[in-house]
This record gives C-alpha cells, sequence and structure tokens, in this order.
C-alpha cells in the first residue's frame, strides 16, 4: 500500500483542524451571523464593500459612499475581495461565505506552517495543532472575519516559508511574491516583512547565494502586476496608509535593490566585497525612497492629531504593550514569548533563526501597537514544535509544559484571572450591531454617532454614518467627539455643518469618549437641545 505523500497528510490534519474548530465556532456564533453580528466592524465593512462592487461600484472604486461626511475612500485593497465576490456571485449565500472563506483561510494557513516546521526540522503534525491554537491569530480564522487580516497571516507563513526552504530560488520566488501581496493588501505586516527581508540580505553575507536575486526579482514582478490589476481610483494622490503610488514606489525601490545587490554581489567572493555592494546600494535606495516616497516614512502621520489622542488611544489594539489592559497584554504577547524561549532553547541554525527573527519582530511591533503580536503568534508554532521535540527527547512528562505554553488560547484564559478591577459599566452601548438594527425602523438618513456605530450602520441599514472607526474619515470622526461635547450652540453649528438627520448618544459612548458635560450629556439626561426630537428608538434623536 501506498504511504500518502507528506502534503496530502498536511492537506487532510489541515482541513480537520479547520473543519472542527469552524464548526465549533459557527455552532456557537451562527444566530450572531444570521443578524450580521460579526466578530469586528472591519468585517462588516468589508462586507459592505464587496456588496458595493457586486452591485456596481467600479473595481477601482474604494470609497465608502455612506461612511464619513460625502464618503470616504478607504485604504483597503480589491485583492481579498476577490474570492468571497466570486463566492457570492456562483449562488453562495452571505451566511455560507462568511464561513467558508475564513476556514479555507485557515486550512491554507495550517499546511503553509506545517511546511515550516517542516523546513526547520519539526514535525509538522505538532506545528500545525499548535498553530490551530495560536490565539491571537486564530480570532483571525473565526466565521465571519472575512477582513483582510487572516489572508496576510496566510501570506506571511508563505513568506517564512520562502525564507527557510532549502530550495534557494523557488524559496525566493515565494517570499517575494507573498510580500508583495501581503503589501498590495495593506501596510500592517511591513514591518516585519522588512525584518524578513533584512535577515536575508544577512543569509546572501554568510553565502546563501540565489535567494536574494530571486526575492528582489519576484517582488518586482509581482508589485508590477499588482499595480496593473489592483490600483485604487485615488492612486497617485492616497498617503502611504495602504496600497497607493507611495507606496508601491517603496516596495519597487526595496525589490530593485534587493535584485541589485543579490544580482552584483555574486560576481564578488570576499566578504568584505559583498558589505561594499550592500552598503553602496542601501544608501541608494535610502536617497531614492526619501526623494520619491518619504511619506511611507510615517504611513500614518496624516492622522489628524486631536483625532489620534481622542480616538487611537481608546482603540485596544492600537495601544503599546505596556499600556494595556495586562490581560490583553498577556493574552496577546505571551505566545510570542513563549516561543521566543524556545527559540533560545532550539534555535541553532540560520533558519531557525530566520522564524525566530520573524516572531520577535512582531512582539516589537506589539511594543508600539499591540496588533503586532498577531504576527508573533502566527509563526510560533514551527518553534514551539522543535521545542516538543526536544522535550520528548528528554521525557514525555518534559512535553507537556511545553505543550501548556505552546497552546495559545491558555494565555488569554490565565490571563482572565488576574485580580484587575473593572470599571463599573455606564449601562448598554449604542455603537454595536445591536444599535444599528434598531435604527432599521427608521426612514434612511444621516447619523452622527458614536465612532463605532459606523460600520453596523452601514452593512446593517440604508442609513449613512457620518462618523466611522477609519483614520481617514478625520472629518467625520471628529464631528462626533465635537458635537457631544459642545454646547448647545456649537452642537447645532456641527449638526447643520455635516447635515445629520439623526444624532446618536448615550451614556456607555460617553464614556468611552471622556466627555462629561456638553450637549451630549445633556441628551442623555434627557434634557436635549430644542432642535432635536425623540425617534422612538433609544439614544437616537432626529434633527427638526
Amino acid at each position: 500500500m501506498t504511504r500518502p505523500l507528506p502534503i496530502a497528510r498536511d492537506l487532510g490534519l489541515a482541513g480537520a483542524l479547520a473543519g472542527v474548530m469552524t464548526f465549533g465556532w459557527a455552532w456557537v456564533r451562527g444566530a450572531d451571523l444570521a443578524r450580521l453580528a460579526l466578530p469586528d466592524g472591519d468585517d462588516a465593512v468589508r462586507l459592505q464593500q464587496i456588496r458595493d462592487w457586486l452591485g456596481g461600484q467600479a473595481f477601482g472604486d474604494l470609497t465608502q459612499y455612506r461612511i464619513g461626511v460625502d464618503g470616504t475612500a478607504m485604504h483597503w485593497s480589491r485583492l481579498p475581495d476577490l474570492v468571497p465576490a466570486a463566492m457570492l456571485k456562483a449562488g453562495l449565500g452571505e451566511p455560507a461565505m462568511l464561513v467558508l472563506w475564513p476556514a479555507l483561510l485557515f486550512a491554507a494557513f495550517l499546511v503553509a506552517l506545517a511546511q515550516v516546521a517542516r523546513a526547520i526540522g519539526a514535525r509538522a503534525g505538532d506545528a500545525m495543532i499548535l498553530a490551530a491554537l495560536a490565539y491571537p491569530a486564530t480570532t483571525l480564522f473565526a466565521p465571519g472575519r472575512i477582513d483582510h487580516h487572516g489572508f496576510q497571516m496566510v501570506l506571511l507563513a508563505l513568506f517564512a516559508l520562502g525564507l527557510v526552504t532549502p530550495r534557494a530560488l523557488a524559496g525566493g520566488a515565494l517570499a517575494g511574491g507573498a510580500a508583495a501581496l501581503s503589501l498590495t493588501i495593506g501596510m500592517e505586516t511591513a514591518p516585519v516583512l522588512t525584518v524578513g527581508l533584512a535577515v536575508a540580505t544577512l543569509g546572501w553575507l554568510a553565502g546563501d547565494r540565489g535567494r536574494l536575486a530571486a526575492i528582489g526579482a519576484s517582488l518586482l514582478l509581482t508589485l508590477a502586476f499588482a499595480a496593473a490589476v489592483f490600483a485604487p481610483m485615488d492612486w497617485a494622490s492616497a498617503p502611504c496608509d495602504g496600497f497607493a503610488r507611495a507606496s508601491w514606489r517603496a516596495g519597487t525601490i526595496g525589490g530593485a535593490a534587493l535584485l541589485t545587490i543579490g544580482g552584483i554581489g555574486a560576481a564578488f567572493d570576499t566578504r568584505r566585497a559583498r558589505l561594499a555592494v550592500l552598503a553602496a546600494v542601501s544608501i541608494a535606495a535610502l536617497t531614492a525612497l526619501l526623494a520619491t516616497a518619504p511619506v511611507c516614512l510615517s504611513p500614518y502621520g496624516a492622522v489628524d492629531p486631536a483625532l489620534a489622542r481622542i480616538w487611537l488611544t481608546e482603540v485596544g489594539e492600537a495601544q503599546p504593550l505596556f499600556a494595556a489592559d495586562p490581560r490583553w497584554a498577556i493574552g496577546y504577547a505571551g505566545l510570542g514569548l513563549a516561543a521566543l524561549v524556545a527559540a533560545a532553547w532550539v534555535a541553532r541554525d540560520a533558519r531557525r533563526l530566520t522564524v525566530a527573527a520573524l516572531v520577535a519582530a512582531g512582539l516589537a511591533v506589539s511594543l508600539l501597537q499591540l496588533r503586532g503580536a498577531y504576527a508573533a503568534a502566527a509563526l510560533a508554532a514551527p518553534l514551539l514544535a522543535l521545542a516538543l521535540d526536544r522535550a520528548r527527547a528528554v521525557s514525555p512528562l518534559a512535553a507537556l509544559p511545553v505543550w501548556m505554553a505552546g497552546a495559545g488560547i491558555a494565555w488569554p484564559l490565565a490571563a482572565a484571572a488576574l485580580p484587575v478591577a473593572d470599571p463599573p459599566s455606564p449601562g448598554p452601548a449604542c455603537d454595536g450591531i445591536e444599535q444599528a438594527l434598531a435604527m432599521r425602523s427608521l426612514p434612511p438618513g444621516r447619523v452622527l454617532g458614536p465612532v463605532d456605530l459606523g460600520p453596523w450602520l452601514a452593512v446593517a441599514t440604508r442609513h449613512h454614518a457620518i462618523a466611522a472607526p477609519y483614520h481617514r474619515n478625520a472629518a467625520g470622526n471628529l464631528a462626533s467627539y465635537r458635537l457631544l461635547a459642545a454646547d448647545d450652540t456649537g452642537a447645532r453649528s456641527i449638526v447643520r455643518s455635516v447635515r445629520a438627520e439623526y444624532v446618536v448618544a448615550c451614556p456607555a459612548a460617553l464614556d468611552t469618549m471622556r466627555i462629561k458635560r456638553g450637549a451630549g450629556a445633556a441628551m442623555v439626561e434627557g434634557r436635549p437641545p430644542a432642535w432635536l426630537e425623540v425617534t422612538g428608538v433609544p439614544a437616537v434623536w432626529r434633527v427638526r
């Protein structure tokens, strides 16, 4: 009887793990999905973006016309829309697509990590089991998570595979293509990709010939293809916060530099000569970046300072690791730290150290923004699988602590037991799907309310959400904060300026915004301005 090939076994185990976990998630949250209570507001807007495209909006037009004062050009790529849109076009209903697409990404993620584990000498099966529990990365594959982050984790795993596979040319082509597609989707993984490319450059210095040039060539070709297919309508004017001309130039400069270093450097045998080539090309690339895409040195520098102070500081995943709630910090960073401890124990060659460097890069990003922990957790499994092998060599019982530390879901469970006092609840929120569903009974109109309500209004109603949690929507978001904090006259002026027809406010929203007085406080205390009237929907007033 012929034994199945490793990739066939990997596909079977990945499909089983992804299927079981998806079924469990869907069983628990099936009712939520049916009423569009998706895991995150970004998933809601992604769904609406797909609907708009299938409804006739241009492929290159990424504007959300029912978000913002007069619409908001999103910094999202069309690439993650392709498969979900194809599913819907083929007749699959939205509920089925919301389950199937994340499940397929989850299975692909597990298969890619199995190949990474095999390339560095770990057991693929162990790595897949650990990866299936790798909180918080696995939350990106739950039913309803159709935003682009799960897709980026798959590409990050493929990028890591390209860096560590023994086949230098094929690996370089894979790493460069995965990096380019990830940048086409968004800039979130750019710091981790940069560290990986730096490690590949060090490998070239040490004699890993061919891989670096292949990375550069693949990066250039894939970016050229992406520019031809996925360039948005605001390609020339958009900042470097998504796929636009500025970010494309930055990536192209990087790809050209890697191709030049790998190509020219092949003619030099001494390390000193290769160092000279590296220094000269790096200086030229940095000069070109400063001259043609300086905005990419601070991709989010265009965010209004007032908005950054009053809004971004309240976004959980945008907080620095040590400023976040300890339960969040431990739950998010625990698995990445465990992987680095494992790496210190088992990483003794360049391939293992490469994976460790990527995990460390994700943790370093989390020191500034907690969301960097996703990348660290996503790539932790191969290192922890190596630690399991070494522990088993000591004794079967020695593997138990590794399993416990490597089960990422254990970290948030343990952190939940910390004696951290939660502030008293100010009452039910008015910035989620429940509020949006309640507002379906009102005639469609322009709504000025809490920032986080915007995505749910877009996906579940026909209302226009003036405020929504996207940094390009500075005018709409600032209007929300200023309205609720202003006096009667100022609030009326703001409502007129953004042409709002409904205003939404509740104690929970004011507490989140840290607003204690003004028009918002008067509304929730039962003293609304004379130019507002009740609608019959809690927390909602109509502008007279």
